[in-house]
């Protein structure tokens, strides 16, 4: 990545956080910690942290931007690195970690609501299969079907906010009533 790349990474998240203090020294600075890395996967990282929930009104850090991610150097000398997926133990290569994490890790979300709050089974196999819309569209169906009938509790908080912020609005509690509920 060059300066001007790194510079358009940061305009971006000027377009997203208006708050977002620019200065010579932050470029500098987050080209020191770009450079090494390719503008694409920076640029890839930084719209998939903008599509999280609970990112939403933060700013990125350009170590957060780099994690997991694999230099020019790394990726010229083509060396594979396989990990193990925390939830399922699949071994993958490193760089299919992220997004099976995200989608093993939802699947596992619904795959409970649906036994303990909605009474109903789910393949894993058959959610593995589905296209990323299918899958996202019944994720959120579950999750809207699973907040009509859980309890009050932390859980129930954390994912009406969930939700809310999936539907573009605000959420209804912030961290720290969170955080007051989990030390209750």
């Amino acid at each position: 990545m060059d300066k001007k790349q790194v510079k358009k990474i940061i305009d971006k998240i000027k377009a997203f956080r208006q708050n977002f203090d620019v200065s010579n020294l932050l470029i500098e600075e987050w080209t020191k910690i770009l450079l090494p890395y390719r503008y694409e996967d920076v640029d890839k990282r930084l719209d998939e942290y903008f599509k999280e929930n609970e990112n939403t009104l933060k700013y990125p850090d350009a170590y957060y931007l780099t994690k997991y991610l694999r230099t020019e150097e790394e990726i010229n000398n083509n060396q594979e690195v396989y990990v193990r997926c925390s939830i399922c133990n699949k071994i993958m290569n490193e760089n299919d970690l992220y997004e099976h994490y995200e989608r093993c890790s939802s699947i596992e979300y619904i795959e409970r609501c649906g036994r303990k709050y909605l009474k109903r089974r789910f393949s894993k196999i058959k959610l593995w299969e589905m296209s990323k819309d299918k899958f996202e569209e019944l994720y959120w169906k579950v999750c809207d079907e699973t907040f009509k009938v859980i309890p009050e509790c932390l859980e129930k908080h954390t994912l009406e906010n969930a939700i809310l912020t999936h539907n573009g609005q605000e959420p209804k509690y912030s961290i720290e009533e969170l955080n007051k509920m989990l030390e209750a």
